[in-house]
């Protein structure tokens, strides 16, 4: 059994084929060395090193700290010094990055990991500064960890890209994907001045960071050049995978989107699989 969990886990980095098991396997294998140390050092000494890794490895609030630590925005999205709080941000991980894989494959899900960890890092030191400035009365203290902010930036952008897919959740049985998104943001808003306004100010960055990482992909963002003067083309364009006419490479892209919420997946022909997969990488 365990040379079959290595052979998996081996395969999801060969190639980057699994992009979420890539980033299980990291999140937990942090944890675990985390906690093999903290146990060595319990044998040994005594003492727990939880306050250590965070403090090498968490996001301060503080710029001062932050600046002479800056690879902590992004090593605090993997570190998790509780088990409830690891499998939570994981069984959300494992869920709502496969929905975001099977539309735009494995090498996507890293780089959406990423982008809410940073936003989320972002707006977190941001709003810091802030409350430390202007004397706000929900002060940003504690180190940022987890990766809770990345795992809502993957939720969102999946819910953006595809709203109208459902997932069953029980005692609810099946929702769609555009109210999941809403009732985590949601929660994370009102529940700011509580006992956790920089994690749940993380969770909205993060979620931010995920949307507008998803509209890159689709073509945001990008300036056209000015100075540009070839041939204007118009009418309609002929995809010549799908043989369909579209006025442009969006509108392909969203029938495609809209296809897969109304159908599922499996309702692509194997054109427009590729198709899908073509349109969703970046432009340059």
């Amino acid at each position: 059994m365990l040379g079959e969990i290595r052979n998996d886990i081996q395969d999801a980095f060969r190639g980057n084929r699994n992009g979420v098991v890539q980033m299980l396997v990291l999140n937990c294998g942090v944890f675990l060395l985390i906690k093999l140390v903290n146990l060595f050092s319990w044998f040994s000494s005594g003492t727990s090193l939880d306050e250590f890794f965070l403090h090498y490895l968490g996001l301060s609030p503080l710029p001062a700290i932050f600046i002479f630590k800056p690879w902590t925005l992004i090593t605090y999205a993997f570190v998790h010094t509780g088990l409830m709080h690891l499998v939570f941000n994981m069984i959300s991980l494992f869920i709502f990055g496969q929905i975001l894989q099977d539309f735009l494959g494995p090498k996507r899900i890293p780089w959406f990991f990423l982008a809410g960890g940073l936003a989320g890092g972002l707006l977190f030191l941001l709003v810091a500064v802030l409350s430390q400035s202007l004397g706000a009365w929900f002060p940003v203290s504690g180190h940022l960890h987890g990766a809770s902010g990345a795992v809502y930036g993957i939720i969102c952008a999946a819910a953006f890209l595809v709203p109208n897919y459902t997932i069953s959740i029980i005692f609810f049985g099946p929702v769609k994907l555009k109210y999941i998104a809403l009732v985590f943001v949601l929660i994370s808003l009102v529940e700011i001045p509580g006992g956790n306004p920089g994690g749940n100010i993380a969770h909205i960055g993060g979620a931010l960071g995920g949307i507008l990482y998803l509209r890159y992909l689709q073509g945001a963002f990008r300036f056209k050049n000015p100075f540009s003067f070839g041939p204007k083309t118009g009418g309609k364009v002929v995809s010549l995978n799908t043989g369909r006419k579209f006025s442009s490479e969006e509108a392909e892209l969203d029938f495609l989107l809209d296809k897969i919420s109304e159908k599922g997946i499996r309702s692509l022909n194997k054109e427009e699989k590729n198709r899908l997969e073509q349109l969703s990488k970046p432009k340059k």
